[in-house]
């Protein structure tokens, strides 16, 4: 029989904060490794429910959940940031800094620049801004959350492939 589609690529979502209360850290890494290790490690990409500096208990540097994502998931695994906030108007290469030394690898960016799940009144129309050209190679990759309408999602995402050409 031939095969006609395959999975190359893999995500756990944990982004929820009432996975925490049901999921200690500990066991969102274990899950996380074992079914990384099962699937034959293959491209793997994980949301942890601390995504971003406002959401760290307390602070990114002294949060006991990003230092054990850091220190106990596998370095195979990318995980997911969306910087100082949820929706974040400037990523700076300090910012990105602080969460690659805690995270012990660089961050894949889940940008909600250009999202409007939240608020279906506000379009983003506008560029890819806020995000110097220097941040590319301090990170392993970028994910925009686009617009919820289709057709205004053309701009952002193609000013995005402009920034992530320079």
């Amino acid at each position: 029989m031939k095969v006609l589609w395959s999975c190359h690529f893999f995500f756990i979502n944990f982004e929820c904060s009432i996975n925490t209360e049901l999921m200690t850290i500990f066991l969102q890494v274990s899950v996380t490794n074992e079914v990384h290790q099962h699937l034959g490690c293959p491209r793997f990409l994980l949301c942890p429910t601390q995504y971003c500096s406002t959401r760290a208990v307390p602070t990114v540097p002294n949060s006991e959940y990003l230092n054990t994502l850091g220190t106990k998931l596998s370095q195979e695994i990318d995980i997911m940031w969306t910087g100082p906030k949820v929706i974040s108007k400037i990523l700076t290469t300090e910012c990105i800094e602080e969460i690659t030394q805690v995270l012990r690898r660089p961050p894949v960016i889940w940008d909600n620049l250009h999202a409007n799940d939240y608020d279906q009144k506000r379009i983003f129309l506008g560029p890819y801004c806020g995000r110097s050209p220097e941040l590319i190679p301090l990170l392993r990759g970028v994910l925009t959350n686009p617009n919820c309408e289709y057709n205004a999602n053309m701009i952002p995402i193609r000013s995005l492939a402009h920034w992530a050409s320079c």
